[in-house]
């Protein structure tokens, strides 16, 4: 007979002013098997209506570290936990579940009271893609359902009117609804299911259920919301735990409405590129990192090295190929107008943006989409293709176009960003601008991120994807600079920087003028001349603010794998005379010499 393990739940606590009547959290109160089968879930609050499950395929599973290192239970659709108890919720009352989903396509329930009877249930779960809330006999739907696999709490009320229905997720208000009025409560308590495995099981996994006999009040929910998002790892506004972050990734989870595991991914991807842009990069494929492919090379996933995002294709008729080498010795992943790769998931990229791709095309005559976030709903898409010859971006619906194609077989990095009005669109190629467009009626994403097609078929891309990047701002032009240089660098791609500026400053001691020049992205370098000559790769490489004593022509440019990638800058370092001690010194004069192209830094 298998060991079983009991966990205790004698040290409840409360976490709240008011007290659920009903309340289970896996972190106490669950009894499991040796195969981790649960066979019964007990009641923390006062009414101790325990649900159990005696038949060994309908057990749930008991999952150690689930979430934020706290356990639940897994339910696969057929498993559920039952008491025949009736809780006699007449009026108002709050049901919460902490739970995900790991099918968001079924219809599901994590939960519900009561029986068949019309109007005497009270159910929560998913429906057609969206919250509902279910009474047998009617039902009402609120937001759309979240990413699979990923924890929120789910809160649906009803008020003392037995009609109006409102529901939250992780404490904001989602969606009202409206229903005829509900009947007293039939007998029964399902977890994993609708009214005791009857059907439509949950398939994922519940942390956490709590039940209020009265609609909570704003404050009541708050405190409930910050206990759960504490717990948890969700995002909350009020919650306590990004305090624990930097103000920069405080701003990335307020933007993105990120939960704790998300915060850390981004914390550990910019810990690991410590020399890339990777200030708001929310989407992040490489080919030289997270490509699994097999023996003969079809790609079946390839890993977001942000962790959150990652695209794959089961079908080998559909799967790309990788290629080992393929730009500057570096590997591709290259799409031959049938293969994709794709994950249900909303990004939620609903403000300004960019996009930018590395790639290359072998057919630049035809419609093709490289990268492609969101579905088929008019205005909910955003992506990056060609088009009639041109850049092109699409919104399912709303588009606009850029600046001609590339030649064939020519690796560029395209980039599209769309500003906070959501209606201007920027192009570029390699980091310079191409064109300036505005798009109209865009709508909140959808469910979706594809590589290598329109949405997950269709006007597949033909040719090669190295790397794609998406950052949840527009870049502003510093930070593009530092992009392009980066891809440049790992590419061999051509790209183009301004002229440095070159400020001049009395040395704060001893003798001379100090110069300084304006900062550049890495791996690019500033090299310098002082004797009014063009600089190139082998002239002084620039570490630091350095004092002249003699007065010079400062001339510098910068320099990307010893090829210039930008104008020359000059500017007079011009140092007093006489030294100090004797009366007051005017500056020097000396021959502005400029070479050929220099741009004057006044």
């Amino acid at each position: 007979m298998p060991a079983i393990a009991f966990i205790s739940f004698l040290l409840v606590g409360h976490c709240c002013a008011q007290t659920p009547v009903f309340w289970l959290k896996a972190d106490v109160g669950v009894t499991y098997g040796g195969s981790n089968d649960v066979s019964s879930w007990a009641d923390q609050s006062s009414g101790g209506n325990t649900v159990t499950q005696a038949t060994g395929g309908n057990k749930p599973t008991y999952i150690a570290s689930d979430i934020n290192g706290l356990p639940a239970l897994r339910f696969n659709g057929t498993q559920w936990l039952y008491n025949s108890s009736n809780l006699g919720l007449n009026s108002d009352m709050t049901m919460i579940v902490v739970g995900s989903t790991a099918d968001f396509s079924l219809n599901e329930y994590g939960f519900d009271l009561g029986g068949s009877a019309t109007s005497t249930l009270r159910g929560q779960g998913y429906y057609a893609y969206k919250q509902i809330a279910v009474f047998a006999g009617s039902y009402c739907q609120g937001a759309l359902v979240p990413n699979m696999n990923t924890f929120v709490a789910e809160t649906t009320t009803v008020a003392s009117s037995l009609t109006d229905i409102t529901f939250y997720r992780n404490g904001v208000q989602t969606a009202t609804a409206t229903i005829g009025a509900l009947s007293n409560m039939s007998a029964g308590i399902t977890v994993g299911s609708y009214i005791n495995g009857a059907s439509n099981g949950w398939v994922g996994d519940i942390a956490e259920v709590m039940v209020y006999d009265h609609k909570l009040t704003s404050t009541e929910l708050q405190t409930v919301t910050v206990y759960l998002a504490d717990k948890y790892g969700l995002y909350y506004a009020n919650a306590t735990w990004p305090s624990s972050y930097s103000s920069a990734v405080q701003a990335e989870i307020t933007r993105n409405k990120w939960n704790k595991s998300q915060a850390d991914n981004y914390v550990a991807m910019q810990s690991a590129n410590p020399n890339v842009m990777t200030n708001g990069l929310v989407i992040w494929f490489k080919a030289d990192n997270g490509v699994t492919y097999g023996g003969s090379n079809n790609v079946s996933l390839w890993a977001d090295q942000t962790g959150n995002y990652s695209v794959a294709q089961a079908s080998g008729t559909y799967q790309p190929t990788y290629i080992s080498s393929d730009v500057n010795g570096k590997p591709g992943v290259r799409f031959g107008g049938s293969a994709f790769m794709y994950t249900p998931t909303n990004s939620y990229l609903n403000a300004d943006m960019t996009t930018i791709v590395v790639g290359s095309t072998s057919n630049n005559g035809i419609e093709e989409y490289s990268v492609h976030l969101g579905d088929v709903v008019t205005g909910t898409s955003r992506a990056q293709a060609y088009a009639g010859g041109l850049q092109a971006t699409s919104y399912w619906g709303p588009s606009c176009l850029g600046a001609q194609v590339p030649l064939v077989n020519t690796f560029v990095a395209e980039a599209n960003a769309l500003a906070s009005n959501l209606n201007d669109v920027t192009f570029y190629r390699n980091g310079q601008k191409t064109a300036v467009s505005t798009v109209t009626g865009l709508q909140n994403t959808w469910f979706g991120i594809t590589l290598g097609a329109f949405y997950d078929y269709g006007r597949f891309w033909e040719g090669d994807i190295t790397e794609v990047m998406i950052y949840d701002h527009q870049l502003s032009d510093a930070d593009m600079n530092s992009v392009s240089v980066y891809l440049a660098d790992k590419y061999n791609l051509t790209v183009s920087l301004p002229a440095v500026a070159i400020t001049t400053a009395l040395a704060s001691s001893g003798w001379g003028t100090t110069v300084t020049f304006s900062s550049v992205p890495y791996p690019a370098q500033i090299r310098y001349t002082l004797n009014g000559s063009a600089p190139t790769s082998s002239s002084t490489l620039y570490s630091g603010p350095f004092t002249v004593t003699a007065s010079s022509m400062v001339n510098a440019a910068v320099f990307l794998n010893s090829v210039q990638i930008s104008p020359v800058a000059f500017a007079p370092a011009l140092v007093p005379n006489p030294p100090p001690g004797s009366p007051s010194g005017t500056p020097a004069t000396i021959n502005l010499i400029k070479p050929a192209n220099a741009v004057l830094i006044p």
